[in-house]
């Protein structure tokens, strides 16, 4: 269950103990979304374990097995810290996937390259994990760092991923360094091991002047982010989703058979976001298109009500007559009847769909937003009764000691004869509006909530409202009243203006009674998004503050946290960029065969662009490890040790990227729409990462104005 916080500091008034609405949330990811999460993540790892079993054959089972144990430890924590487990934390699963393989691909071809020297099999192995430790250490420390920053500054959603991500994290180095050189030491104990560790190898040690072609990159990247600042600018606030923009939140109610869609299917988040936006899609004016939302409101009494209305001879379960007599979807109730017994149990009452759904969206019309829900649902939206009533003018109630006026208004003074002296104390000062005749009859509940959900739509009276109580009056009915006071706190009115707030009261009821729109939408505040927007921005530069500080503490200089920040900014200003330009292709044929929609930067997609800045200083580290190793006692950083390192670490880097891009392919596909747009950011971060690390990052080492201005020739000799 998601909580919504506003922190927003002292408020100036007192705030109602009684809130307008209490909404419980179902999981934001939805049952398909959910299913397809745990579907890609069956196959990512499936894929991943394959091939480091082809491709390394004895040390890649030996990598599986620290893979599942790693995943379940991650699982195991999850489950001991209750954990919220979001859509984005599946994904951190995932991806912990490839950021486990990532660990031993280093180990693996460093004890290749130990090997190539014709050193023991033993020998080898303490070589290659020593020599691994400091490359594996550096990046997964500076993940870490950014996986701290995003929960500490993200939202309850987005801490699912980051817990998850971190975990995957620290047990990763535990699993690679720990338990996969404790079964090699086995075998070498047992004597099962004696010869070197076979493994194939597809891509050899180049010998490539990556420095001679650095020009040519930059110019290439200046290309990229041109263009990416251009639909940015294009693109303006239309870039921005939900929580960073102003917006709408409608409540979408559905009757208890509802069965939406033209294959009529019961409702649930993922299916009522489709039928939505594809309404939403042929109206030109709608411009909350694409960041539409929608998530599940639990309802935990919805069994027992149902009962109520339907099980007339009160066994506990809705007969085949009973359902007939009550008028429910004869159709609605076969899908529901899944033991096809003729009736509804209480097991298969459970299971009943949730009848009202948030529908999230930037689209600031209400009534466009009521007219995209009818058109999409119809008849299946729930209708209120309109009630009739009159204003119980010039009347005195004695039990509640009140004399109305000619509108059925009065002022609420303490009278210590009253049955309610307790309750008249509280709303002293405060206005009674007076209602009879209320026909058809209703509860003092239903009346609430509609005066609630009025004033929430409305903002009527909220100015000087405070709370407000609803008092059935007479004898009830089965609970059903047809004589109101509701009895209305105010705050802070100015002298000579009670009269005015009163007739505000007064309206905000009537308008209650005669509501017949089903929907409740209320707009959200664009400050709200203002807020949210500087702790996405505070997130990403408290990483890239944290990566050059830990670089620069690592390496001992600055200039090695600089390099790594820039092509940090260079790789999220690609990525920005492109989530701009989703806006300028998905509708053409291109955009539809890449399965791109118009992303927006929500966020989720905040998670996924610190995701790529934790994956893509994982590359450079990699690169900058192997040529602080190279360049040794030097001062400085030669072009011919910046290309050796590279063309050294690149088989690394390119199978490490293709395991980690096949897993985020996976999850791009299959995973769902929950987290298309979180996985499109992660496939263009990964790309770009693993090029900008040799491309950007690495010819920086020599000093900006030597990278940038100066002509290298690499004359030594590659190391083989």
């Amino acid at each position: 269950e998601n909580s919504r916080r506003l922190q927003a500091g002292s408020l100036p008034a007192r705030l109602n103990p009684t809130p307008v609405a209490i909404r419980s949330f179902g999981p934001t990811l939805g049952k398909v979304n959910r299913e397809s999460g745990l579907r890609a993540a069956y196959m990512g790892l499936i894929c991943v374990a394959v091939f480091m079993l082809i491709y390394y054959l004895l040390g890649g089972m030996i990598a599986n097995v620290a893979l599942i144990l790693n995943i379940i430890l991650v699982l195991g924590a999850m489950s001991l810290l209750s954990a919220v487990f979001t859509l984005p934390g599946i994904a951190g699963v995932i991806l912990t996937i490839g950021i486990a393989v990532d660990a031993n691909v280093l180990i693996f071809e460093r004890l290749r390259e130990e090997q190539a020297k014709g050193q023991t099999i033993r020998m080898a192995l303490k070589n290659a994990y020593e020599k691994a430790f400091t490359a594996i250490f550096d990046a997964n420390i500076t993940t870490l760092l950014t996986c701290l920053i995003l929960g500490w500054v993200g939202t309850i959603e987005v801490r699912g991923f980051a817990i998850t991500l971190g975990l995957g994290v620290l047990f990763s180095m535990f699993t690679a360094l720990i338990v996969t050189r404790w079964i090699f030491q086995v075998l070498l104990d047992a004597n099962w091991l004696k010869t070197p560790v076979k493994m194939f190898a597809i891509v050899g040690v180049l010998k490539v002047n990556w420095m001679a072609k650095r020009k040519i990159f930059w110019g290439l990247s200046t290309v990229f982010i041109a263009l990416g600042i251009t639909a940015m600018v294009v693109q303006g606030g239309d870039i921005f989703g939900i929580e960073f923009s102003s917006g709408t939140q409608a409540v979408v109610q559905f009757k208890a058979d509802a069965l939406v869609g033209t294959d009529r299917q019961l409702p649930s988040d993922d299916l009522v976001r489709r039928l939505f936006t594809a309404q939403a899609a042929k109206d030109e004016k709608f411009k909350g298109l694409n960041d539409a939302r929608v998530e599940m409101l639990i309802d935990n009494y919805k069994a027992d009500q149902f009962l109520h209305q339907y099980d007339k001879d009160t066994d506990g379960k809705v007969s085949a007559d009973e359902a007939e007599q009550g008028g429910l979807d004869s159709q609605w109730v076969q899908l529901m009847d899944s033991n096809k017994d003729g009736s509804l149990d209480g097991a298969e009452l459970a299971n009943l769909p949730a009848s009202s759904y948030q529908v999230s969206t930037t689209e600031t019309t209400v009534g466009l937003i009521q007219d995209v829900a009818r058109g999409a649902f119809g008849k299946n939206l729930k209708q209120r009764t309109k009630r009739a009533f009159e204003p119980a003018d010039d009347e005195k109630i004695a039990e509640m000691s009140l004399a109305t006026d000619a509108l059925g208004i009065s002022r609420i003074e303490p009278d210590a004869t009253s049955p309610h002296r307790d309750l008249l104390d509280n709303y002293s000062d405060g206005v009674a509006v007076v209602v009879r005749n209320v026909t058809p009859p209703m509860t003092e509940a239903d009346l609430k909530q509609r005066i609630g959900e009025t004033r929430a739509q409305e903002s009527a009276g909220s100015d000087v409202a405070r709370m407000s109580e609803v008092i059935g009056l007479g004898k009830p009915v089965e609970d059903n009243y047809s004589k109101f006071a509701v009895l209305i706190m105010l705050d802070e009115v100015a002298p000579g203006r009670w009269a005015e707030a009163a007739e505000q009261q007064r309206q905000v009821v009537s308008d209650a009674l005669e509501r017949e729109e089903a929907m409740v939408a209320i707009s959200f505040d664009p400050a709200i998004a203002g807020m949210a927007s500087q702790r996405a921005i505070m997130a990403i530069v408290l990483s890239w503050v944290a990566i050059v500080l830990y670089l620069w503490l690592r390496f001992g200089s600055i200039q090695w946290g600089l390099a790594a920040v820039i092509c940090l900014v260079h790789d999220a200003f690609i990525v920005v960029g492109l989530i701009a330009a989703s806006g300028w292709i998905y509708n053409t044929v291109v955009g539809r065969a890449l399965g791109i929609e118009w992303f927006k930067i929500d966020l989720t997609m905040i998670a996924a662009i610190l995701t790529v800045i934790g994956y893509s200083v994982n590359d450079t580290i990699v690169v900058f490890d192997r040529i602080r190793e190279n360049r040794g006692k030097l001062t400085t950083v030669s072009v011919p040790v910046i290309n050796k390192s590279i063309n050294q670490t690149l088989a690394r880097t390119l199978l490490t990227s293709g395991t980690t891009l096949v897993v985020v392919l996976i999850m791009y596909i299959w995973g769902g729409p929950g987290i298309k747009g979180f996985n499109f950011a992660l496939l263009a971060g990964i790309l770009i990462g693993t090029y900008s690390s040799v491309a950007i990052a690495a010819p920086l080492l020599m000093g900006f104005k030597k990278a940038l201005f100066s002509r290298v020739v690499d004359m030594a000799p590659q190391a083989k």
